[in-house]
């Protein structure tokens, strides 16, 4: 079995400190669950999300950092075992300091993205977005840069205008 969308990443993440429970979590889905590959994901949601439901704190957060931790932790502890199809994906972008950042998050591996997670940011409009914002000038540069690089452009977490491309 595939998973296209697992949030497999955060979930070690949160557990970075306590590096047993996702060992224990992955060696059940991975041989109990039938799970061969999937595109598993490190997500990003509004600073209050992450601090009220997740616990990180805005200091916390930088996302080249993140992915940086949770692969060492992955290649450290053979988290994931290597006869798993493992696609690194991103949702929300929130956190992306600069455009070109694309380039590092592409060498650590990532190869899925959504721009948005639910709430709008500086390069669309998710699907909680209380006004319909679309894609921005920002989120037009994104991506282009995404598409130069052929990361996939995942769009389950964007509104209707932020999929269209329309302002």
């Amino acid at each position: 079995m595939f998973d296209c969308h697992y949030d497999l990443l955060m979930y070690i993440y949160l557990y970075k400190d306590d590096i047993d429970v996702p060992k224990k979590y992955c060696e059940k889905i991975f041989k109990k669950d039938n799970i061969t590959g999937g595109i598993f994901n490190f997500y990003y949601t509004s600073l209050e999300e992450m601090e009220q439901n997740l616990k990180i704190k805005r200091e916390e957060i930088d996302v080249i950092e993140n992915l940086r931790t949770v692969k060492e932790l992955i290649e450290k502890h053979n988290i994931i075992p290597q006869d798993v199809e493992c696609v690194i994906g991103i949702e929300g972008l929130d956190y992306l300091e600069r455009i070109e950042d694309i380039d590092e998050l592409y060498d650590l591996g990532m190869r899925s993205t959504n721009i948005v997670w639910n709430n709008p940011n500086k390069f669309g409009g998710g699907i909680k977005a209380k006004e319909e914002v679309g894609l921005t000038e920002l989120g037009k540069v994104l991506v282009e840069k995404l598409v130069q690089k052929n990361i996939a452009i995942d769009l389950s977490h964007a509104n209707e205008k932020t999929f269209w491309r329309n302002n």
